[in-house]
């Protein structure tokens, strides 16, 4: 059986869900804490959104939202086109989940498995 290779951590943010939610699906709020390829839409990430990044190798790193519940749940798969095992879509994500407590918010995040 192979370890798996997931990251966990939570943190308590002074915002409401609605904020936060922003700041993890609009590009503007995006591009200030990971990057975005210079050309990308302005438009709100919603379910079946990707970015596509051009790596030097010739291949392309590619996120894909595939859950969105808005305010709550958002599941960003991630592939490289050019890693030798392919996993299926969603076995590697991030992964952020809300949870309103009163007036802030508890981001959960995982990231992996990439074993």
């Amino acid at each position: 059986m192979t370890e798996q290779l997931i990251v966990r951590d939570e943190i308590l943010i002074e915002a409401n869900s609605q904020k936060v939610w922003e700041v993890l699906t609009k590009p503007k709020y995006v591009a200030e804490w990971d990057e975005l390829p210079e050309n990308y839409p302005n438009e709100d990430m919603t379910e079946g959104s990707k970015v596509i990044w051009e790596l030097p190798n010739g291949g392309q790193s590619i996120t894909k939202i595939i859950r969105a519940v808005v305010q709550k749940e958002l599941k960003i798969a991630l592939n490289v086109s050019n890693w030798e095992v392919r996993p299926n879509e969603g076995d590697v994500a991030y992964n952020y989940q809300l949870k309103e407590k009163g007036d802030s918010t508890l981001l959960r995040i995982e990231i992996g498995d990439f074993s």
